[in-house]
């Protein structure tokens, strides 16, 4: 699967809290699974296809049809999961802090979109 460019999947240097890994499922109802989330600096999310359709999780404004669906802040790289088939999954790691709103690419328009904001410890 494709790779984001921008975060390296490292813990920053002096972090002391603990890192998690959270999942959102990507569902045959052409959902993420919770479509809202906050999650700390330098935790990874896993996206796990739990439907029987390709999908993606993508944040780049170039790849969407809509441009309020790829949100990112100020720093951060855009990101595409490429498709992810299913039963697979792809996991991000997130280094800048703010808000995030993503999206499937084949199912945009039929509303599977999610938002994400990421703090600091």
């Amino acid at each position: 699967l494709a790779a984001c460019t921008g975060d390296s999947g490292q813990s920053p240097a002096g972090t002391t809290s603990e890192v998690r890994t959270i999942e959102v499922a990507m569902t045959d109802e052409l959902r993420f699974v919770p479509d809202q989330l906050t999650v700390n600096v330098g935790d990874t999310v896993t996206w796990r296809n739990t439907g029987s359709v390709a999908h993606t999780a993508t944040d780049d404004r170039g790849k969407a049809q809509d441009a309020a669906n790829a949100v990112l802040p100020e720093g951060a790289e855009p990101c595409d999961s490429g498709n992810i088939a299913a039963g697979e999954e792809w996991s991000y790691t997130f280094q800048t802090p703010g808000e995030y709103t993503y999206f499937c690419i084949p199912h945009e328009l039929a509303g599977m979109v999610a938002r994400l904001t990421v703090t600091e410890s």
